[in-house]
């Protein structure tokens, strides 16, 4: 039987106003590697027989053309037939979101995914 899991991550980093933006830990940069780093995990880590999707399906930060804003928010689903394989995704995700973490300066940036939320 198919399973989803619904996602919610949020990346901490400093935001700052365009005058000095040199002292930003600009969350939406994160955000976007993040994203690209995520959707690796399927095509890398999934057995190409066994049927999985990770969709990120909303971007969330800032709301002013001048200001680098301090968090940002990945949200989305991930589709398998398989609870095995969707453990493995969720493991990946944590892991990908650990790695980031620690490889950017500052503080710790990238939440790990706040919940898994299995759809009907």
């Amino acid at each position: 039987m198919a399973g989803a899991d619904f996602f919610d991550i949020t990346i901490n980093g400093y935001g700052r106003a365009w005058r000095d933006a040199e002292r930003s830990k600009d969350a939406v940069v994160i955000a976007m590697t993040l994203g690209q780093a995520l959707q690796t995990i399927v095509s890398r880590n999934v057995n190409p027989l066994k049927s999985a999707v990770l969709s990120i399906t909303q971007i969330h930060a800032g709301s002013a053309y001048n200001v680098i804003p301090g968090e940002a928010k990945l949200c989305g689903t991930v589709r398998a037939f398989s609870d095995e394989v969707r453990a493995l995704i969720r493991q990946r995700m944590r892991a990908i979101c650990a790695g980031i973490g620690q490889r950017l300066p500052g503080r710790d940036h990238c939440r790990h995914p706040r919940h898994f939320q299995r759809a009907g």
